[in-house]
């Protein structure tokens, strides 16, 4: 092949070139390493991170009461109390993750949150005494007020989420998890997290809570 190149001076210069074509790479007999699947690979991610953790704001209530025919006591004491769920990935297998259609949509299936720990702040506590009768408020009240504030933190250990803080729960614990597989893996396509509910072996039939995301 002939390359022509006009000069300003308005003479031609005629360079003689040649198509070079890569020659096929030669068998060697060796074999070729296979790239895993991109599952195997964010798999691997999402393992090494073992936990995501998710906090739910909430309040816990405690009350103590006592009736006599002195009169009758109430002592009520509302605190705010912080709950820590956390999604194990520990166990995370290639069949968890299914990656399909040319837009590469991934489905992620892991397991339910779980409870880890319960944070009681007692010092943004609101406490409350109700006392009739001849039941004295310095002494009664006091007494009773010192028993709600004891089992504000045996209430909040036993209690469970709302509806809507659960359904917070749901959407922050998949928020989390779509957010750490597209910055540790780099995965742009769409992405959806499926919780199997506590207890549920990988393949059961049990209703789940999804979210898209």
């Amino acid at each position: 092949m002939a390359v022509v190149v006009s000069l300003a001076s308005g003479s031609l210069v005629v360079i003689a070139a040649r198509t070079v074509r890569p020659s096929p790479p030669r068998a060697t007999g060796m074999p070729v390493a296979q790239r895993p699947p991109p599952s195997v690979d964010i798999v691997s991610v999402l393992r090494a991170m073992q936990l995501v953790t998710v906090q739910i704001d909430a309040g816990v209530r405690s009350t103590s009461q006592h009736d006599s025919w002195r009169g009758d006591v109430l002592a009520s004491v509302l605190a705010p109390a912080r709950y820590y769920y956390a999604v194990d990935l520990s166990e995370l297998k290639p069949a968890d993750i299914r990656i399909d259609g040319p837009a590469q949509a991934m489905t992620l299936r892991v397991p339910a949150p779980r409870r880890l720990a319960v944070e009681v702040l007692p010092e943004q506590r609101a406490d409350r005494v109700r006392v009739s009768g001849t039941r004295l408020r310095d002494v009664a009240g006091e007494y009773h007020l010192g028993l709600a504030r004891m089992g504000l933190y045996d209430q909040a250990r036993r209690a469970e989420l709302l509806p809507d803080d659960q359904r917070r729960l749901v959407e922050l614990s998949a928020r989390q998890i779509e957010s750490l597989v597209r910055t540790l893996s780099g995965h742009r396509g769409p992405v959806r997290v499926e919780f199997d509910p506590p207890g549920a072996a990988p393949g059961d039939d049990a209703p789940r809570a999804d979210a898209d995301r």
